[in-house]
């Protein structure tokens, strides 16, 4: 999801509730385990739903923010012919939407999304979980991707 405003601030919306957050960094993920990946970037959060030094790897419903959200993320693993690439978006630590993708050659980007709308509650979690089990560890982004994971949500209105 990608929010585009006409103007500077001034033109987003008083009650725009959402927030975009990525990777910075690569990060590594072993093979055949679940990992719930970290963001260090934000490319907009407009009501502190990111914490990125106390809890980098989620977004928090704020208080008085509840309400349906369309949530999601995406991933960019490195190719590798083996195995899969699993990606689950998680709230509250359990998995709402689930997206996967086969192995792909040496040398090409396996790109994985996966989203859903959902009720959130003041204080609920949104986080990206991810799984590869090519036998060996893989990284998240290819040369050349960035970011190589972000995870997004917005309040719809109503």
């Amino acid at each position: 999801m990608k929010v585009i405003f006409p103007a500077g601030p001034a033109s987003r919306p008083a009650d725009m509730r959402a927030a975009r957050v990525h990777t910075a960094q690569p990060q590594p993920l072993p093979s055949g385990a679940w990992q719930v990946l970290t963001f260090e970037g934000q490319a907009f959060d407009s009501r502190a739903f990111h914490d990125p030094h106390a809890a980098p790897a989620q977004l928090t419903v704020p208080a008085g923010a509840g309400g349906v959200y369309v949530i999601g993320g995406f991933v960019s693993f490195v190719g590798d012919p083996a195995g899969r690439r699993v990606l689950a978006v998680l709230v509250n630590d359990e998995p709402v939407a689930y997206a996967s993708a086969a192995g792909m050659p040496n040398g090409a980007t396996a790109h994985v999304n996966a989203s859903t709308v959902t009720l959130l509650g003041d204080g609920d979690r949104v986080a990206l979980g991810a799984l590869q089990d090519s036998g060996f560890p893989l990284t998240l982004n290819a040369p050349g991707d960035s970011p190589g994971a972000a995870l997004w949500l917005a309040r719809l209105p109503g």
